[in-house]
């Protein structure tokens, strides 16, 4: 078995790739899927065939340490969840700007207003249950003006969570009292 580190900033960092004869075939009636993950790698001897994991990883005094996962998929009590899937099935009920996040045990989503009706989270949360299974439905779901951009006015996952987290803060924080 092979373990290489492909797309990092230097050697020692990237996508950890599996490569050796003990990988599958691909996925089972899935040729889409499988050709996404299962493709060559260039290596120092000759190309290999490779499974691309979608797990960042960081070499330290020769051991492999996964870092986080590429593709947006966490595992919440004992499921495997897609946050895209979860994103998909919040704009199939009307909320066109979302971004979903794994929070400690479960997940939480912030959605950006429309010019419709405010926020029902109850409301929300009972018609996703149309499109996904119950335990990829988000725990905590907050509406904010604007979800932030970055610079290429792609949504700003960090900041965003930084103003799910700001938001969620203020909900909890004791009302001050005038002096």
């Amino acid at each position: 078995m092979g373990l290489h580190l492909v797309g990092g900033s230097h050697q020692d960092e990237g996508e950890l790739v599996i490569t050796g004869p003990q990988l599958a075939d691909g996925y089972w009636n899935d040729p889409e899927r499988t050709a996404a993950v299962f493709r060559p790698l260039e290596t120092a001897g000759a190309p290999q065939r490779g499974y691309f994991t979608g797990d960042w990883g960081e070499r330290r005094n020769g051991l492999v340490y996964f870092k986080e996962r590429i593709d947006f998929q966490v595992k919440v009590r004992g499921f495997r969840i897609e946050l895209d899937e979860v994103a998909a099935a919040i704009r199939a009920c009307g909320w066109p700007t979302v971004c979903v996040f794994k929070r400690g045990e479960g997940l939480s989503a912030l959605v950006e207003r429309r010019d419709s009706a405010p926020l029902d989270e109850a409301a929300l949360r009972l018609a996703m249950a149309d499109h996904i299974e119950q335990h990829a439905i988000p725990e905590t779901i907050r509406e904010t003006g604007q979800i932030p951009r970055n610079e290429n006015d792609k949504l700003d996952r960090r900041a965003a969570l930084a103003q799910l987290e700001a938001i969620l803060a203020a909900e909890v924080a004791p009302a001050s009292t005038p002096a």
